[in-house]
């Protein structure tokens, strides 16, 4: 696969994930009260599923041998940041 159809799919990836991001949390917005009870559970069940995804995709791209753009890469560990940061701000909230 040319190093441009690779930054488009990514590029395109990125769009749809932002997208379902961006729906779940207007469902989780407009269903509140509903789902509170179950909201950490969704939470760590979500952060999980994302984490686990996010180092089964890099092996799989390290094992083809994919030069992945700047931004992916940038991308990559801006969210590892974010999640750990995420979890220290929830281990504190919570102590």
């Amino acid at each position: 696969m040319h190093s441009d159809e690779v930054a488009l799919e990514k590029r395109i990836q990125l769009a749809s994930s932002g997208g379902a991001a961006l729906a779940g949390a207007g469902v989780g917005v407009l269903l509140a009260k509903a789902l509170a009870p179950v909201a950490w559970g969704l939470a760590i069940l979500g952060i999980v599923l994302h984490a686990w995804s996010m180092i089964a995709r890099r092996h799989i791209e390290r094992r083809a041998g994919v030069r992945l753009p700047w931004w992916s890469v940038a991308l990559f560990w801006t969210c590892w940041i974010v999640l750990g940061g995420l979890a220290v701000w929830l281990g504190v909230g919570r102590v």
